[in-house]
């Protein structure tokens, strides 16, 4: 498929959201190992909202819709696995307001995205029945794309790699790395150089894991280590790259 613009909000007040967008990349789940470990960021910090907020309908819910994906809509892009995107910054503005969120503008940035799968779906049949006790009719309307209602909220479900394009926003994200886990940043830098020069697109990627335990439902986060082992040498060149061209993020030794 073709490299598309999309927009996204993406929350740096999150510890691991940061991690990634000071990085600049977003990435679906096994999008380059093939690995289908663990959920997307995105999923597991709304399933996480779900727990802290008592809200377990919603919770139960969002794991219904993949069952009810996976059983009738399989060439649909997973909720769990996916990337969540806007068409349009208008679109995106509009949602937080509609939503009430108005404070998510300041995290909208446009992403240069290179999709291998696309799904479009009208975010209002989540809007109004995720927390319901309804039975699951919805939800086939929603992965076949229907109009919830009169004005459908698109919402595009994606998988595949893309470049996170606003760069204060990324220069925000490391400074929050920086300040609330400073022993992290020799890392992150060299992760940054090597993203940016090698294009190491699955360098020290974050993994959120989901694991079923009796009837407990336990979660944790992961980074992948396994191609920072395999390319040190690039890794190395790339940050003394940067720091001769003077691009080498800060770091606290």
């Amino acid at each position: 498929m073709t490299e598309q613009k999309l927009f996204a909000y993406l929350n740096i007040d999150h510890p691991m959201v940061a991690w990634e967008v000071a990085i600049g990349r977003l990435q679906s789940v096994g999008e380059i190992t093939g690995e289908r470990f663990g959920v997307s960021l995105w999923t597991y910090s709304m399933l996480q909202s779900y727990v802290q907020a008592k809200l377990p309908k919603r919770f139960a819910n969002e794991l219904r819709l993949e069952y009810v994906r996976m059983r009738s809509h399989a060439h649909r892009v997973s909720r769990l696995h996916g990337l969540y995107f806007f068409k349009s910054k208008e679109d995106a503005l509009f949602a937080s307001g509609y939503w009430g969120m108005p404070e998510r503008r300041q995290y909208i940035s446009a992403v240069q995205f290179f999709p291998s799968a696309l799904t479009e779906v009208d975010s209002e049949w989540i809007t109004f029945n995720l927390g319901s006790n309804d039975d699951s009719a919805w939800m086939d309307s929603y992965w076949s794309g229907a109009t919830a209602g009169v004005r459908p909220l698109t919402e595009i479900l994606a998988t595949g790699q893309g470049i996170v394009l606003n760069k204060e926003l990324r220069i925000q994200a490391y400074k929050r790395i920086y300040y609330l886990w400073p022993t992290a940043t020799p890392l992150l830098a060299a992760v940054c150089c090597a993203f940016d020069r090698c294009k190491l697109n699955d360098l020290a990627v974050v993994k959120p894991g989901l694991v079923s335990k009796g009837d407990t439902i336990q979660g944790n986060y992961y980074i992948y280590m396994k191609q920072f082992d395999e390319h040190q040498s690039e890794i190395v060149a790339a940050m003394e790259d940067c720091q001769k061209a003077g691009d080498c993020p800060p770091v606290v030794m």
